[in-house]
This record gives structure tokens, sequence and C-alpha cells, in this order.
């Protein structure tokens, strides 16, 4: 696996390892970019799975 340009990683699970890469644009990585990714993590990890 490769993350080429990556700027952030959000962990969505532990065991087994479950990441999202992302590539944000300097121009966008402000604080509420970080707030919004941060909020896309929880609503993330707190969806069921689809079986």
């Amino acid at each position: 696996m490769t993350a080429n340009n990556a700027t952030h990683v959000i962990v969505l699970a532990h065991d087994p390892l479950d990441l999202i890469v992302l590539a944000v644009p300097v121009t966008a990585a402000d604080p509420v970019t970080k707030t919004a990714l941060a909020l896309v993590r929880r609503l993330l990890v707190l969806t069921p799975e689809a079986t």
C-alpha cells in the first residue's frame, strides 16, 4: 500500500487496521479543515458496517 503525497491519515480501526489517507491541498489545510476531517472520522467510526 502506498500513499503518495498524503497529508492526512485517519485511523478508523486498529484491529484490523483500517485507514483513510487523504491529500489535502496546502491552501485548504487550516483549522476548519482539520475539524471537518475529525468530524468525518467520527461519523465513519459511528456508522454501522454493511454486511
